[in-house]
């Protein structure tokens, strides 16, 4: 095994890296972004149209709270699985789109706590106690 050997295998992996061209690697990654601002804003939406009502802090009255609101908390799972997933597959392709992917994430964690803060960990604690 020569120079002949290390050579096709090196032809192999650059086949295997350009199975998607960069420029579409951009677009997709930029797509990918996009999704994660648009799963961020439904939920900002959400948690701005629905009433402010906070149930006490006690498990029985924040489930029956949640039953109540069950359309509140898709937007909020939706995050919770789709955000970090799509952020990762996003992050994984070099360019301008991870200073959106910063600055998205950063302005959504300031407006959550800012002005949703105790409605979301309400909503945190009834998915953690139903799952648990």
């Amino acid at each position: 095994m020569g120079p002949a050997a290390s050579t096709s295998s090196r032809r192999t992996t650059k086949k295997r890296k350009a199975w998607i061209k960069p420029r579409h690697r951009r677009q997709f990654a930029a797509w990918l972004t996009w999704g994660v601002v648009l799963l961020q804003t439904a939920m900002l939406v959400t948690l701005a149209v629905t009433p402010t009502w906070q149930p006490p802090r006690v498990t029985f009255f924040e489930l029956i709270w949640a039953w109540m609101r069950q359309p509140t908390f898709y937007p909020f799972v939706l995050l919770l699985l789709g955000g970090p997933t799509l952020t990762i597959l996003a992050w994984m392709i070099r360019g301008w789109h991870r200073a959106g992917l910063v600055i998205a994430w950063f302005a959504f964690a300031l407006l959550l706590h800012h002005h949703f803060g105790e409605r979301v960990a309400t909503m945190w604690r009834v998915l953690v106690w139903q799952y648990s």
